[in-house]
């Protein structure tokens, strides 16, 4: 591990002081905890798969009815069903 200085004024410290009192923690320990979630709410979000990154692909085979070539043949024809 290393340290970091972190300069606080006056308020910031009385209110360090306060949340660690009322956590019955130091203020060393609510520091790291506090810069985790500090970072973690600024990183990008994990990249997802393909089939998840676009809504469309989740609308895949939910229909299981009609025809089976429709990005080929997109105009309805007379056979197929309704």
């Amino acid at each position: 591990m290393s340290q970091v200085v972190i300069n606080l004024d006056a308020e910031e410290q009385l209110r360090l002081h306060r949340v660690a009192a009322a956590e019955r923690r130091t203020e060393q320990k609510l520091c790291p905890e506090a810069i985790r979630q500090y970072l973690r709410a600024r990183e990008p979000a994990p990249s997802r798969p393909l089939d998840n990154a676009n809504p469309l692909f989740r609308m895949i085979g939910l229909v299981k009815k009609g025809p089976s070539d429709t990005s080929a043949c997109h105009d309805p024809r007379p056979e197929d069903p309704s």
